[in-house]
């Protein structure tokens, strides 16, 4: 199997960049969504609050999908499981355990009680990851049959 690279490097770059912004901005727009369910007990206030995080959120999803997702792929790549499932799969299963995880941390070291209810945002996370997992399968494999 051949590792299609259609584009300049730089193109294929900034590319990358954008496909993880959209997949982050689509995981936002449902943690939003989820963020507002759990906020209306606490008003307009807690709603408002929970969109807000989740923009705040964005550039460190998208850290953390390069930082987790980059050495993952190569050990997929590495092992042969190359498919479109196979990067549908363990994106999915990266945003929806990592998203909880990051903020369950976050919230423990700054002294907060931990919420279970951060485990509502554990599928919107996955939805995310499995469409950044797609993008990435789409532009390294795109010549490839999943």
């Amino acid at each position: 199997m051949k590792f299609v690279s259609v584009l300049a490097p730089a193109k294929r770059a900034v590319l990358v960049i954008l496909t993880l912004l959209a997949a982050g901005l689509a995981a936002w727009a449902a943690g939003g969504v989820t963020a507002a369910l759990m906020g209306l007990a606490a008003g307009p206030a807690g709603v408002s609050l929970g969109l807000i995080a989740g923009l705040v959120m964005l550039p460190f999803w998208i850290v953390g999908v390069c930082v987790v997702g980059g050495p993952l792929w190569l050990a997929l790549h590495m092992n042969g499981r190359r498919d479109r499932n196979t990067a549908l799969i363990f994106g999915g299963l990266i945003g929806a355990f990592g998203g909880p995880a990051v903020l369950i941390v976050m919230m423990g070291l700054g002294g907060a009680p931990v919420d279970p209810a951060v485990l509502l945002l554990a599928p919107p996370a996955a939805i995310g990851g499995a469409m950044a997992g797609y993008a990435i399968w789409r532009l390294g494999y795109e010549g490839e049959r999943a």
